[in-house]
């Protein structure tokens, strides 16, 4: 349990009030911390909160002392109930609590000293602040020396504060360059230099205090980790702490890098909350719980704070009942089973039998197929309705990044008569004229390319990425993966975030082209003995992205398009024509020969009729990576329990020595899970080898390999279940960047590489690669795991074409029912899995199966109809047509009116739900992942703001719509400003005679 106590900014006028008028503890403790601040303050603070003197929160000498009574009044509340930290970050004041909490200051002195801490602070003189999206080493270069970094709250957002004119200068430099920022209303530069005159008065109060070491631990603001006896009981540590950086980021990366915790945000708001659910080291699952409602009322307070109770509770946090019911609880039966409604009323005309089960939603699957009915396999079709050169060419002006074969420019000439700007891969920034240069993985560059053509009014209508149809020379490799990813998926991802990071919302087509990413035709599929032809499996993560991209951004309309390697001008002719054509999106989409080709997916029957069909081999040998995590160590046991295998099973990380198990525990995290899941399959007599190896390090496999065979004398099949362990995978186009998709590439499709060159000498019966339905319907947030799961799709078709013996299979996942990460992320992509995932003895059944298909690399495995999935997620025109909403305003409403009550009734009438409460969650009301999806198509409309998918997916209601919808609105104003007042600085410096040229100029 940790707690996190946020500092200045989350306070209102009457906060806690709720939870004063009906918590005894938080009463008691706020009236005592009001008895202590009397002669401090000068009046009652319990009036000053909840009282109608006149007094306000505006003031830094009352905000302070009141904000850490609340919360250490809250903490007190929460210790009554039995909820106890084992560790606590504080955000600038809110550290204060931590220490108090901790025993190094006694309460009495504590209020003292933050009552003094903020009236000096109140004496100093005015100052600014602002909150910039870059991170402290990218935002050195701007700093000037009156401006510092006050606070890193996220690892690539940092909050600046200086003098206000010093901070203006800064922020006319950002908007220049294209940096996203938005002032921070506040009254004084906090921890900045203009602090200065503060600490030493405050030093000298803390001398005269007694100090003690911390009784339980919490991290230093100052230092980014744990504070230690001598930081806590040091006069000048605090002194310090008035001045220094808030490096709240690097607090909460170290709570994260070790075991695996609950937080509870114990304050007003929410903020704290928020930036821990965001923080990239935050695991899936982690829990993270508000005490607080976002709405700012009595009521609120006290349904959030009840709330958090029952979720800390049902995550298994012991709670003191006596405590929670002073006045005595008592024990009610109920029924040993939920009640779950089901609906089975006939519709008028409605051909059901009585008693059929209806679905509450139109259209939706009612159940979980038949298991035989779960497998289907991709195949390409001829489309019909293949249009050639259109007699209309592009007139709209188009963005067209330039390949070095000349690809780009052959196809302009055929399909655009408008305004063509282009951009071509280089070095470093630059511009000559209509032609842009950038660096492939250059975030910066991007968001200086929009800047620029919103500056001139020159947004493109239409964006084509041709980057992708160069050769791709080498063998297969790891680097030229990367090399295709540098050009390709990363650029396509740095460019997405730069429309949205520069507030673009109007409607934009976005054509990604790749050339030869698939095997389509009978020549490609199955080439001539000696033929070169190859599908670059490498180029395949941009189908996936223009899936998440369209399913993502409303206003961006994306396709992928994969031509010929090498390009011929007859493909170039039909994709011409097909620029200009609107067309239903497909799952796959490609031009040869001057025929346009689609992909689907085709029904086909696993059956298991006879043990001597199977490739899995009595008392055979096998390798499985990731062999000791959740799928893997489920597979391993059932090939020992079914064949009497001989299990290799590779690990990432080495296990601690044998003789130290004993002495491990369940909450000791991952290696206690595996070193169980190693002695289960000890136990239960299989032969087990464990090896220590990363699977996308060639060296490191080729050796595990040799000790394998060294081992058994054999291999007879790979079973390829290593993925991302444990950093927050699943991630919006707008928050993923190189590092995040490389989580995910390593173990999947860095280790498909490595295994397809290390296993070129052994021919082995088969290799299973474990993939997942992300590579072929997309999903929110799931870019980087979709693209790398779909490379393996390719790749088992590409490695296994030709070969006599070693069959590869690349199965796509639907949900397992323990694969809790998977469960959450997946469910983003249809409504919820928790009647439909994969049971494990039935992913194990369909797994034999599988090992039973002939003339298969890659199968899709739903257990609902894929076909509908496909529509509702892929088909959908709004993925490949871009739209900017089309709701209208709601009936009664008007978003200048009232903005949160706009938004509400958008949500209200989207779910059918009238009364619901602005604070409700909308995933909890009937509400799904495309809804969230419509909403934000329909607030770009009526609102001209793009709201970041991931905000809204982690704090999914109406409130939160509202407060993320304002601040987009504010930081385009701040923008304006930005660049009004970098104009009025460049004028300034012009000499006279200068002006006068320009204004002449101007006026003619």
């Amino acid at each position: 349990m940790v707690f996190l106590l946020p500092g200045q900014g989350t306070q209102y006028q009457g906060m806690g009030r709720g939870w004063y008028e009906h918590l005894p503890v938080f009463r008691a403790t706020l009236e005592r911390c009001a008895r202590v601040l009397q002669p401090e303050l000068g009046f009652d603070l319990c009036e000053l909160l909840y009282g109608d003197d006149g007094h306000d929160l505006t003031s830094t000498r009352l905000t302070q002392p009141a904000l850490f009574a609340v919360e250490y009044a809250l903490a007190e509340q929460w210790l009554a109930w039995g909820v106890r930290p084992a560790a606590m970050i504080g955000h600038s004041v809110g550290e204060y609590v931590a220490a108090c909490l901790a025993g190094v200051f006694d309460l009495p002195d504590a209020l003292r000293v933050v009552a003094e801490r903020g009236r000096l602070i109140d004496a100093l003189p005015g100052g600014a602040m602002a909150a910039v999206t870059l991170g402290p080493a990218d935002l050195a270069p701007y700093l000037g020396p009156d401006v510092s970094i006050a606070a890193v709250n996220e690892p690539g957002v940092c909050t600046v504060a200086g003098p206000a004119a010093a901070v203006a200068e800064l922020t006319a430099k950002l908007g220049a360059d294209g940096i996203t920022h938005r002032r921070v209303v506040t009254s004084h530069a906090f921890h900045s230099a203009m602090m200065d005159a503060a600490v030493d008065p405050l030093v000298t109060l803390l001398r005269t205090v007694p100090l003690r070491p911390p009784r339980i631990p919490f991290l230093s603001n100052r230092t980014g980790t744990w504070i230690t006896d001598e930081e806590a009981t040091s006069a000048e540590y605090w002194g310090g702490h008035l001045r220094d950086t808030v490096r709240f980021s690097d607090d909460l990366a170290t709570v994260l890098a070790g075991p695996k915790h609950v937080f509870l945000e114990v304050g007003p708001g929410q903020t704290l909350a928020t930036f821990t659910r965001r923080h990239p080291e935050r695991e899936t699952g982690v829990l993270v719980v508000p005490s607080a409602a976002r709405a700012r009322d009595a009521a609120g307070e006290m349904t959030a704070v009840m709330t958090a109770a029952a979720r800390l509770w049902v995550a298994g946090q012991r709670i003191d009942w006596t405590g929670f019911y002073p006045g005595g609880g008592r024990r009610v039966p109920l029924p040993t089973y939920p009640f779950e409604g089901a609906r089975y009323w006939i519709e008028p005309g409605s051909p059901e039998l009585i008693g059929a089960r209806r679905s509450s939603r139109p259209g939706d699957p009612a159940g979980k197929l038949p298991l035989d009915d779960w497998f289907s396999v991709p195949v390409w079709r001829p489309a019909v309705g293949t249009v050639d050169t259109p007699a209309t060419p592009l007139a709209e002006r188009v963005l067209l990044f330039t390949d070095p074969d000349g690809t780009a420019e052959r196809l302009a000439a055929l399909a655009c008569t408008g305004e063509v700007l282009t951009v071509r891969a280089g070095t470093q920034y630059a511009r000559d004229g209509d032609a842009f240069t950038v660096r492939p993985e250059a975030e910066d560059d991007y968001t200086a390319l929009v800047a620029a053509l919103q500056a001139e009014d020159r947004l493109p209508d239409r964006i084509v990425h041709a980057w992708s149809t160069a050769a791709l020379p080498g063998e297969r490799s790891i680097e030229r993966f990367e090399r295709a990813q540098r050009t390709g998926l990363y650029s396509v991802i740095a460019l997405v975030k730069a429309l949205s990071g520069r507030g673009v919302t109007r409607p934009l087509r976005l054509d990604l082209l790749t050339a030869g990413a698939f095997a389509v035709t009978p020549a490609e599929t199955d080439p001539a003995p000696g033929s070169t032809v190859e599908a670059l499996a490498e180029l395949v993560p941009l189908s996936v992205a223009a899936k998440v991209i369209g399913q993502e951004h409303g206003n961006i309309g994306a396709r992928h398009i994969d031509l010929p390697a090498p390009v011929d001008d007859r493909s170039l002719h039909t994709l011409a024509g097909e620029l200009a054509a609107a067309r239903r999106p497909e799952v796959a989409t490609a031009v040869r020969a001057g025929r346009r080709w689609v992909a689907d997916l085709e029904p086909v029957r696993a059956d298991w009729t006879a043990p001597a069909r199977s490739r899995l081999r009595p008392g055979g040998t096998y390798l499985v990576t990731g062999g000791l995590g959740e799928i893997g160590s489920t597979i391993a046991g059932w090939l020992h329990r079914t064949t009497g295998a001989r299990l290799a099973l590779l690990t990432r990380d080495p296990l601690p020595p044998r003789d130290t198990w004993d002495a491990l525990h369940l909450d000791d995290g991952d290696t206690a899970l595996r070193v169980a899941r190693l002695r289960a399959l000890e136990a239960a007599g299989a032969q087990v080898l464990t090896l220590a190896a990363d699977v996308a390090d060639e060296a490191a496999m080729r050796a595990a390999l040799a000790r394998t065979v060294e081992r058994f004398g054999a291999l007879d099949g790979v079973v390829h279940a290593a993925g991302l362990p444990s950093e927050q995978w699943d991630r919006a186009v707008t928050a993923a960047s190189v590092e995040q998709c490389g989580w995910h590439f390593g173990p999947k499709a860095h280790g498909q590489i490595v295994l397809e060159r290390v296993l070129a000498g052994h021919p082995i019966d088969f290799v299973l690669l474990l993939s997942s339905l992300a590579g072929v319907l997309g999903g929110l947030r799931l870019l980087a795991y979709g693209a790398a799961n779909h490379f393996m799709d390719a790749a088992a078709e590409r490695a296994g074409r030709g070969r006599d013996t070693t069959v590869w299979i690349s199965a796509g996942w639907d949900v397992w029912q323990h694969h809790q990460d998977e469960k959450r992320a997946i469910s983003a992509i249809g409504r919820s899995m928790d009647d439909k995932a994969i049971q494990p003895e039935e992913g194990l059944e369909a797994i034999r199966r599988l090992l039973t298909l002939r003339d298969v690399s890659a199968v899709a495995v739903s257990t609902w109809p894929i076909g509908h999935r496909l529509d509702q997620w892929v088909r959908d025109p709004r993925i490949a047509e871009p739209s900017a909403g089309g709701a209208g305003p709601v009936e009664g409403t008007h978003p200048g009116d009232d903005l949160a009550g706009h938004v509400l009734s958008m949500v209200r009438a989207a779910l059918g739900e009238p009364e619901l409460p602005a604070a409700a969650d909308i995933f909890e009301h009937g509400g799904d992942s495309l809804l969230i999806v419509r909403l934000l198509s329909d607030l770009r409309d009526q609102l001209d703001v793009e709201i970041p998918l991931a905000d809204v997916l982690s704090e999914p209601t109406a409130d939160a719509l509202a407060a993320l919808a304002r601040r987009r609105q504010a930081e385009r104003s701040a923008g304006a400003d930005a660049d009004a007042d970098a104009l009025a600085a460049e004028l300034a410096a012009l000499a006279p005679e200068e002006l006068e040229r320009l204004l002449a100029e101007e006026e003619h």
